[in-house]
């Protein structure tokens, strides 16, 4: 089968089934989760068995279900063997058994890597799994890099849950180190929160950055800010933010995140709104910036304004019947890009300058 998934896939649809049946709307998700899959996965892994004649539905244009159950076709299906390889090397290695039934879901990584390399793997995350918490005190990368043959991506291989299972800290999942650009005088009327780095550079030029703290980042989105990025005394030094100054003086992050007036600016779209909600769990006191007053205007423009279309980036959004707030000025904004977007980028440096230390 084309897909590195398929037989787990294929050996939880068996487990889950009654009377040879599963229902597509429960079975879908409850398999993302257990097999620890992303949803492009677990389809992939579906279309396959469908050609395989393996599952039997109604398919749409997609090759995906339409029906309201899939039909699983018993069948002997021999197990891969680098699956076969990568649990015998667990068992040589002495990882614990429930621990390597969750890292069993690796293997769908090691269909290119020799016996002999698993072997080493298995020896060594059983050797990074009897650690004591100081020989861990490290970032990631340099802990996977150190001890899982030079590789320093290995670890974040790993999900979180199978981390749990080795006794390893979930931290150890982060890859590559965060990075916060700032941009600000050392006494800020507020602080905002820009979620593309070249609308931050708009931001700049424009003069905000005068009056106004700007944050950015680089590497990763707006979207994964946490309690770390107040620098909890709970995170590790290898993971806090590190915070670099694109101009002026701003203060601490802990002490932008805490001023009265905390905004976010990104795109026009619904997937700035699960921005926005992600966030006002670590800033409850966020507010949208008013810079979307002038982005809000471009919605009526076609010319000034896009669909969810590829083109722009933006298919893969999901358009959800749910409003995302309980503030009426925010409904009304989702309810307005039910159809079209408008990327920051557009929006003028005058406009910046004008709605950027308010609040919509």
């Amino acid at each position: 089968m084309d897909s590195p998934h398929a037989h787990r896939v294929y050996t939880a649809l068996l487990r889950m089934s009654a009377n040879g049946r599963v229902r597509t709307s429960s079975a879908l998700p409850k398999l993302a989760s257990q097999l620890e899959l992303s949803r492009i996965d677990v389809n992939e892994a579906i279309r396959c068995l469908n050609q395989a004649s393996l599952l039997e539905y109604t398919a749409d244009p997609r090759g995906l279900p339409v029906s309201g159950f899939v039909s699983v076709v018993k069948q002997d299906v021999s197990t891969p063997r680098h699956e076969l390889d990568w649990a015998q090397a667990m068992l040589l290695a002495g990882i614990d058994k429930e621990a390597a039934i969750v890292l069993l879901g690796l293997s769908a990584k090691l269909e290119d890597v020799s016996p002999s390399d698993m072997n080493l793997m298995a020896n060594a995350l059983k050797k990074l799994a009897d650690s004591s918490p100081d020989e861990l005190n490290d970032a990631g990368f340099n802990i996977s890099a150190q001890c899982i043959l030079s590789g320093s991506k290995v670890l974040s291989q790993l999900s979180p849950k199978m981390l749990h299972a080795l006794g390893l800290p979930a931290r150890l999942h982060t890859s590559s180190p965060r990075y916060v650009v700032c941009a600000g005088p050392a006494e800020p009327v507020a602080t905002l929160l820009i979620e593309n780095p070249r609308a931050f550079e708009n931001a700049i030029r424009s003069g905000l950055a005068n009056t106004v703290a700007l944050v950015c980042t680089y590497g990763f989105g707006l979207s994964y800010l946490g309690q770390e990025w107040l620098h909890a005394e709970l995170t590790s030094d290898h993971d806090r933010p590190i915070i670099m100054v694109r101009a002026g003086s701003p203060p601490s992050l802990d002490k932008l995140f805490s001023l009265p007036r905390v905004y976010l600016w990104a795109d026009l779209d619904r997937a700035a709104f699960s921005i926005y909600l992600s966030l006002t769990r670590s800033i409850p006191h966020l507010q949208l910036s008013a810079i979307y007053r002038a982005m809000d205007v471009m919605l009526d423009d076609p010319s000034k304004s896009h669909p969810y279309s590829k083109i722009f980036d933006k298919a893969g959004q999901i358009i959800s019947e749910e409003h995302p707030h309980k503030d009426a000025r925010v409904i009304e904004l989702w309810c307005r890009c039910a159809l079209r977007a408008v990327d920051q980028e557009a929006v003028l440096d005058a406009d910046i300058l004008q709605f950027g230390a308010a609040a919509l």
